[in-house]
C-alpha cells in the first residue's frame, strides 16, 4: 500500500504559491511514500510550516487560528424584551436593559424608540382604556336598553 502526496507542482519543482513567501526550499518536488507498517519514514515531519507566529516566521493564515476558538455565545436571549441581546457576563440586556426598572431608550435613536412605542404591539390592557373613558370608566353597571325609534311618516 502506498500512501501518495500530491499538489500542484511549478516547472521548478516548487509548489505553487510558496516562493512568492519565501518558503520554496521546504518542499521539494512531490514523493511517494510508502507506508506498509504505518510509521511515517524519517526526516518527512522535519520540515513543516508553523501557523503560530513566532518572532518573523510569516503566518500564513488570516485569522482561522484565533476565530476558530470562538464557540461560544456571549449574548443570549432576554427574558424581557425577547431580542438575543442578554450579556451572560455583565448579566445585562444591550437593547433593552434588563434587568434595570426602565427599559433603555436614548434620544440619539429616535428609529429605534420608534419600533419599540406603546402601539407597535398588542396593547391588550391599552386598547381597552380609551373605550372605558367615554363612558366615564363605570363598573359593576349594565346599560339601559335603548330601543328603535319608531319610523311614523
Amino acid at each position: 500500500m502506498c500512501l501518495g502526496i500530491f499538489f500542484s507542482v511549478k516547472n521548478d519543482g516548487v509548489p505553487a504559491g510558496l516562493k512568492e513567501y519565501g518558503l520554496d526550499d521546504l518542499f521539494g518536488p512531490p514523493k511517494v511514500l510508502d507506508c506498509l507498517d504505518g510509521s511515517i519514514p524519517s526526516g518527512v515531519l522535519d520540515k513543516t510550516l508553523s501557523t503560530e507566529s513566532t518572532g518573523d516566521s510569516l503566518k500564513l493564515t488570516k485569522g482561522t487560528s484565533s476565530f476558530g476558538k470562538r464557540h461560544t455565545k456571549s449574548h443570549t436571549l432576554c427574558r424581557r424584551c425577547g431580542h438575543r441581546a442578554f450579556h451572560r457576563q455583565h448579566k445585562t440586556c444591550a437593547s433593552c436593559g434588563y434587568p434595570s426598572a426602565k427599559i433603555r431608550s436614548y434620544e440619539w435613536g429616535q428609529k429605534a424608540k420608534r419600533r419599540k412605542t406603546t402601539g407597535t404591539g398588542r396593547m391588550r390592557y391599552l386598547k381597552d382604556v380609551s373605550r372605558r373613558f367615554k363612558n366615564g370608566f363605570r363598573e359593576n353597571t349594565v346599560a339601559k336598553k335603548r330601543s328603535k325609534p319608531t319610523a311614523e311618516a
